[in-house]
């Protein structure tokens, strides 16, 4: 049987995570092919993805072989695996998923992946003044809707 060289262990936070929720806070310790916590640190990326997007991609940074990390921005539903990529090695989270369920607030309504781009139309509309207010993406979604209503 066939053993992984390395692998991640979660220490902190749960498995399932509403949409929306930016600020929830995942632990995990960095294990070599024996189980046990390998004393690396530096700066790495995390990316939480699955067979269909990469939902998140983000540097992370390890200190004696542990890690925190919050998603920061909106994540679509769905569920998804953990990799860190750190001094050479892949950290694969074997059998671990985070499940992002559905949640009825207005900033997971809009998608993860288009928000960035709603972003950037809304202050291109606002800097050429065919839009003006606040910078709420909600807000910006309606301006914008209303103007292709026109």
């Amino acid at each position: 049987m066939a053993k992984l060289m390395t692998s991640i262990n979660q220490v902190q936070g749960g498995d399932v995570l509403k949409s929306g929720d930016t600020t929830s806070v995942f632990g995990f310790e960095i294990l070599g092919y024996d189980g046990k916590r390998m004393e690396l640190s530096g700066v790495g990326k995390l990316t939480l993805s699955n067979d269909e997007t990469v939902a998140l991609y983000q540097d992370v940074t390890v200190e004696n072989g542990h890690l925190t990390f919050v998603m920061g921005d909106v994540v679509e539903p769905g569920t998804y695996y953990l990799e860190i990529k750190l001094d050479g090695h892949i950290f694969p989270s074997n059998n671990f998923k985070v499940k992002v369920k559905n949640s009825l607030n207005a900033d997971s309504a809009i998608p993860s992946g288009k928000s960035p781009k709603l972003k950037l139309l809304a202050d291109e509309l606002r800097d050429s003044g065919l839009i003006s207010g606040g910078t709420d993406t909600t807000e910006d979604l309606v301006n914008i809707y209303n103007l292709a209503k026109i």
